[in-house]
């Protein structure tokens, strides 16, 4: 009784002075910033979705499923699924959904796989809905605070993932299973953990990263005395790493993209800001500091014991640094610009979320005025976010579909000679070097999948 009193004290300070409940026009506004930016991001996705393959698409969808089609037994077939290597990944999220589509279509539908793979932006949207502050605050006032977090979320400064089949289910499959994790495994009862564990198991089936749940769900569960459950936790995860690291080959890049081995300061800080980055000569440093800003973030709430009142989001936090320093020992000695790719910029946008949810934690014990106020600076600069996000954006999809139009003309043009990704009019000798080597594989593919009835060009 006392923590339900004090938690709906909590609601009643965060919410007196912020908005006016019973207003038909705060609801309708609070409606409109949330619905607002999902409906703009999903007509800017749907715009831009292409019929054929980009770059990584060609090995792991096409080859994959000719690859399948040559299995002579099911059993076969479910064991391709599962140890299929990638790179230095197993994607088998993308192998099952990849899977299941051409068994129910006969044929590769990379617009059908780009949708399943961007919608699950929606499920993470509902899974922020419900951890990024008290369930105790509801109503009109929880959708005004949604507001900053629908803003951040759908933007599109994460282009590259949008429009790939392959980037979309793994990158932004494996940040929302983790967090469905996180949530379920600090929900009361048997049943949520059993989810928490099933949360677990997909992560980890969208990308390796996805084992970086195990030591944060560890932690959660030891602080809660649940150690019957810890051994559990510990049994998926061995389970899932068997499966993972059996017929595991590792992955030696080429010379053009080796990475240098040891963590990099100003990757790890870049990565972490990317929100704030661009390739603009006058701001494309901005996210150093601004990552060196969610460092102190981080830090702060660690020190006010946000992990206590709010576990999932802190678990999160941490699911989400523990990424950033993977990645920068094994990107970043592929330089600065990397930190900035689109395709990473998810982890940050979710970052900067989080740590909104944290200045609204530490905003009951202000004044209304300090509130109001700090909930007015965090609509704007969300609002500027996405302005600027989903121009980027756009722009960037924009870009990749001409491309990818303009390769296949060159390919059809050429009668399967040349193409189907057009060489760079500006890049160096190396630069168009490599990507005429790419094409080579690349037709190859398109051939080997045309003869398996896997796959035919537009």
């Amino acid at each position: 009784m006392n923590q339900q009193n004090e938690a709906q004290a909590a609601s009643q300070s965060i919410c007196n002075g912020l908005v006016d409940e019973a207003s038909t026009r705060t609801r309708l506004l609070a409606w409109l910033g949330v619905l607002l930016p999902i409906g703009i991001f999903w007509a800017t996705c749907i715009r831009y979705l292409s019929p054929l393959p980009v770059a990584d698409d060609y090995d792991a969808v096409l080859l994959f499923l000719v690859h399948l089609r040559h299995m002579p037994t099911r059993g076969a077939q479910i064991a391709a699924i599962i140890f299929e290597q990638h790179n230095e990944y197993k994607l088998v999220w993308l192998n099952v959904v990849t899977a299941l589509q051409y068994r129910l279509s006969g044929h590769v539908n990379f617009i059908v796989l780009s949708l399943l793979g961007d919608l699950q932006i929606m499920l993470l949207a509902w899974l922020l809905w419900k951890s990024f502050v008290r369930e105790s605050v509801r109503g009109t006032c929880r959708l005004a605070l949604f507001v900053p977090v629908a803003l951040i979320l759908f933007q599109t400064n994460y282009a590259e993932t949008l429009d790939w089949p392959m980037g979309a289910l793994q990158n932004l499959g494996v940040v929302t299973f983790a967090l469905l994790s996180l949530w379920l495994i600090n929900q009361p009862g048997t049943g949520a953990f059993a989810g928490a564990c099933v949360g677990l198991t997909l992560a980890i089936a969208a990308s390796g990263n996805g084992f970086f749940l195990y030591p944060v769900g560890l932690l959660f569960l030891w602080q809660q005395r649940r150690f019957k459950l810890m051994a559990i936790w510990t049994l998926t995860t061995v389970a899932c790493a068997a499966l993972y690291f059996n017929h595991y080959t590792r992955f030696a890049p080429g010379p053009g993209n080796a990475s240098h081995p040891g963590l990099h300061p100003v990757f790890i800080l870049s990565f972490l800001g990317s929100f704030a980055g661009v390739s603009l000569p006058v701001i494309r440093f901005a996210s150093v500091p601004a990552g060196a800003c969610v460092l102190a973030g981080i830090f702060i709430a660690a020190r006010r014991g946000y992990h206590r009142r709010n576990p999932s989001i802190a678990g999160f936090i941490l699911f989400l640094l523990i990424t950033a320093l993977a990645v920068s020992l094994t990107r970043g000695g592929l330089g600065y610009v990397q930190s900035l790719s689109s395709r990473y910029k998810i982890y940050s946008d979710l970052l900067l979320i989080c740590l909104y949810a944290v200045g609204i934690d530490f905003m009951q014990g202000q004044t209304a005025p300090r509130r109001h106020r700090a909930y007015t600076w965090s609509v704007a600069i969300a609002s500027v976010l996405f302005l600027v996000g989903t121009a980027y954006g756009i722009r960037s999809l924009r870009t990749r579909f001409q491309q990818l139009n303009q390769g296949l003309a060159i390919y059809q043009k050429s009668h399967g000679m040349d193409g189907p990704v057009p060489l760079p009019a500006h890049g160096t000798a190396d630069e168009r070097d490599g990507v005429a080597a790419f094409n080579v594989h690349f037709r190859n593919s398109l051939n080997e999948a045309a003869a398996a009835n896997v796959y035919h060009l537009p």
